[in-house]
């Protein structure tokens, strides 16, 4: 988002890829492997848990700008094998503001609608929320002046023998569109 030169841009979170084979990246590889299984199986469609990285919300940032991280881009692959959006949580008071039933992608000219306010979901410790990547949402603000919040950010995407794609290189700012 910082290179995209928009006006307001998010500064104040960072994404930090978890590589490597060290104890938190195995973890969170373990648990993006449970989680695309557990949701392949209601599914009916194999997926894979890619792209994990830490998202890191700096001290005093602003809420995020309203995206949908995939905007017009659907995996191909069997019914329903839409490309999934996922935030675990390993810190106290982690949450995502959602607009449900609001989705980025909206062809050029599309007129603009001011967005309702959004619903702000929490999610526990040790539990994720799963989204439809072309879900208009946002990171939380962090109005600690001291401490950072972080969370886990990774995609389910249908299972492929290759390398998938880097599904972050599709994120749909609104001002793309309205």
């Amino acid at each position: 988002m910082e290179n995209s030169g928009a006006v307001g841009v998010d500064r104040g979170r960072r994404q930090v890829a978890v590589e490597g084979n060290g104890f938190f990246a195995r973890a969170v590889r373990h648990v993006a492997s449970s989680v695309a299984a557990f949701v392949g199986d209601e599914l009916g469609v194999i997926y894979d848990g890619v792209s994990p990285n830490r998202i890191i919300a700096m001290p005093r940032a602003l809420a995020q700008l309203a995206h949908a991280d995939t905007g017009r881009y659907v995996e191909v692959g069997g019914p329903g094998a839409t490309l999934l959006t996922v935030y675990f949580s390993f810190k106290e008071g982690t949450y995502v503001d959602l607009w449900s039933g609001s989705y980025g992608g909206a062809p050029v000219g599309t007129p603009a609608e001011p967005l309702r306010p959004p619903k702000r979901v929490f999610i526990p410790v040790g539990h994720c929320l799963i989204v439809r990547s072309d879900l208009i949402h946002r990171g939380a603000n962090n109005p600690d002046g001291r401490r950072q919040k972080r969370c886990v950010h990774f995609y389910l995407t249908v299972h492929t023998d290759g390398v998938h794609m880097r599904h972050a290189e599709h994120t749909s700012l609104l001002y793309d569109y309205v």
